[in-house]
């Protein structure tokens, strides 16, 4: 629900002259990167969070989940999640065939880029969603391994069912449920269960340094040495500290690489949970700034010909 954050920050980035080749993200950050792989604006993209979504009906119950905090219990025992999630996927594939005209990967890919790094085919698209696939226990990014994986043509996937996946919250929202072509069924869910800041994903392959900046918006401020992320202090703060590491634990290490942050807006979430359906609209427009006056200060001191320097030297190049 903290994705209008994103958007605050690309409206500053966008405000600056930048334009967007390519998006990822896991979790709240692929729906934003979804609209603006789609070609939506921020601005266009802002009106939608704020006037448009009923936040609420995200948080759909049915059989036992709609008898309060026990039929939610036993939903989860029963189908490993207390809500559906239909509703934000309809939502997400109304909103973008609506306003972009985009349905399937297959309407975000990418014309052939003489000059770029070369792409595999199906690697060539503007969008990828990162997910957690819990059946073969690994991360995975589509649309790039529908074919490797599960044998299935990524143009003819649709982009919210994927999102859909990337979305699922453990325990919050069913797991999305994906069918290969030979007839196994995978389990997936919030992508950011694995990694859900996925900054390097564009990052050049061929020797050669890049020819414009990956940009990441990581909806948490850096964390100090000197401070403690998660305290203890009994059986419910242990499990919160425990599922935090193992979402954020690799995330954290990557970051501390200087040159990884140097290309991170990092933007305060205000506290608000991502599971909070009843944002008010003090609490959006308040994401929405935290966002863009983030963006404002790291664009401040960021430097193109300092990163290259620095960080992107065809000798350091992934």
């Amino acid at each position: 629900m903290r994705g209008i954050a994103h958007v605050g920050a690309l409206a500053a980035l966008e405000g600056h002259g930048y334009e967007f080749r390519r998006a990822a993200g896991a979790s709240a950050g692929a729906i934003v990167a979804a609209f603006t792989a789609a070609g939506v604006s921020p601005a266009r993209m802002a009106d939608l969070m704020h006037h448009e979504v009923d936040y609420s009906q995200f948080r759909e119950a049915r059989g036992l989940a709609r008898l309060g905090l026990g039929g939610r219990l036993a939903a989860i025992v029963r189908q490993n999640g207390a809500f559906e999630g239909d509703r934000l996927r309809d939502w997400l594939h109304g909103a973008l065939k609506r306003h972009a005209g985009v349905e399937t990967f297959g309407d975000l890919r990418l014309p052939p880029d003489p000059d770029g790094a070369p792409l595999l085919p199906d690697e060539a698209y503007r969008l990828v969603v990162v997910v957690a696939d819990i059946s073969l226990g690994q991360l995975v990014h589509l649309p790039w391994d529908y074919r490797r994986l599960y044998g299935l043509d990524p143009d003819r996937q649709l982009i919210a069912d994927a999102i859909r996946a990337s979305t699922s919250i453990p325990f919050f929202f069913k797991p999305a449920r994906l069918r290969w072509q030979g007839g196994l069924e995978s389990h997936l869910v919030d992508g950011a269960l694995v990694s859900d800041f996925p900054v390097g994903i564009f990052d050049r392959g061929d020797g050669r340094p890049p020819r414009w900046p990956t940009f990441g918006v990581k909806l948490s401020l850096p964390r100090s040495e000197a401070t403690l992320a998660h305290p203890v202090s009994g059986l419910h703060s242990f499990a919160t500290a425990l599922f935090e590491t193992a979402v954020g634990g690799n995330d954290q290490a990557h970051l501390a690489d200087p040159c990884v942050a140097s290309r991170t807006i990092f933007v305060d979430n205000l506290g608000i949970p991502a599971t909070n359906f009843d944002l008010s609209a003090g609490q959006r427009t308040a994401l929405f700034d935290s966002g863009r006056d983030a963006a404002e200060r790291f664009l401040e001191r960021w430097s193109w010909e300092s990163y290259l320097s620095e960080c992107r030297r065809a000798d350091r190049s992934p």
